[in-house]
């Protein structure tokens, strides 16, 4: 039998002379309301219930909250299957890591670890560790430790996530014509390439580009490419080439797929004089 020090009404009973208890239910056994609280404790035996033992007492504390969440960073944010990501777990100043843990949106466990708090890892070992195929998205989060101890440490509160995509290879460009006065052509590059850095222009299939140009960001934070051609130029190229087709491509690392070719439809003159 069991009973509070400090209360002797309430008892709880087992037939085994064990007991387990949270600490809130023992908060409610003690009818205690403040924390820390020290919760008296003793027992005995029906046999002798006035023989108590000696009256341990059971500190119940606050819950600790975790520590402030790290940021991760990947770069680069785009990468093959035989490339290399870097990924970064920030731990706050304010803070001393032991381990920083790395894991897969929706799989509990963290394989990846490293008292540095930085991983490098393939396109290949990213697909192997989601069990998917290119192209993917794998969106990944970290947290750390404090404490050596695999037994006594506490863990801090996760990471936004980050996403990483693994890709075969680049994917083409679309292609957009405006006429004014002057013709306007955007390459517009597909989302995950935020590290293009150029563009290129041809006419039909020709190996060598007419045009090149910068990368530049829309509103939305998407790349793109814009030509501002000549029309008289351009159209004297495509009459002596015998072609009403344009396309494009972007570099990241190397040359992306060719876009889809835009034909100019109507008669194609230039001026002569």
């Amino acid at each position: 039998m069991f009973s509070l020090a400090d209360i002797t009404a309430y008892t709880n009973r087992h037939p085994l002379c064990q007991l387990s208890f949270t600490g809130e239910e023992l908060m409610k056994w003690s009818r205690l309301v403040t924390l820390p609280a020290i919760v008296r404790v003793k027992c005995s035996t029906d046999a002798e219930p006035s023989q108590h033992s000696q009256t341990v007492p059971i500190i119940v504390k606050e819950k600790h909250a975790a520590p402030p969440k790290p940021q991760l960073k990947i770069f680069p944010a785009v990468i093959r299957k035989s490339g290399t990501v870097q990924m970064t777990c920030e731990v706050p100043q304010s803070q001393s890591a032991s381990l920083c843990l790395f894991y897969l949106s929706g799989v509990e466990a963290a394989p990846y670890s490293d008292t540095s708090c930085q991983i490098s890892l393939t396109g290949a070992q990213i697909l192997q560790w989601t069990r998917q195929r290119s192209p993917l998205e794998a969106k990944v989060g970290c947290y750390y430790r404090i404490g050596a101890s695999p037994k006594e440490h506490t863990e801090s509160s996760h990471s936004d996530l980050a996403t990483v995509t693994v890709l075969d290879r680049l994917q083409k460009p679309n292609i957009t014509v405006s006429q004014h006065s002057s013709i306007s052509v955007i390459c517009g590059i597909p989302k995950h390439y935020g590290e293009a850095t150029s563009c290129q222009l041809y006419i039909r299939d020709e190996p060598q580009h007419y045009l090149t140009t910068k990368t530049r960001k829309n509103k939305s934070g998407d790349l793109f490419c814009e030509f501002t051609v000549n029309k008289d130029d351009l159209f004297r190229r495509l009459q002596s080439l015998r072609s009403r087709e344009v396309s494009c491509d972007y570099t990241v690392d190397t040359v992306s797929p060719r876009s889809d070719s835009y034909i100019f439809t109507g008669k194609i003159s230039h001026n002569t004089q």
